[in-house]
């Protein structure tokens, strides 16, 4: 399975308890950072992502709109 974790695309074959423990705890971690982001910041990834998903040939939108 693919997943997108913190920025990066990893393969696994399944997820165990102590991966979700392991995710959790660098979600924690990133959080820290996160809090500081100035909300211009916040703002300009957000439209990133809008524009992104509003391209008709973005990757993530197609395999979304298969599953749908």
């Amino acid at each position: 399975m693919e997943l997108y974790l913190f920025g990066e695309l990893k393969e696994v074959e399944s997820l165990t308890s102590n991966d979700v423990k392991e995710i959790l705890k660098e979600a924690k971690e990133i959080k820290k950072e996160v809090v500081n982001l100035k909300i211009d910041t916040i703002l300009d990834i957000f439209q990133k992502l809008s524009d992104a998903w509003l391209d008709k040939d973005y990757k993530y939108r197609k395999i979304a709109l298969e599953y749908l």
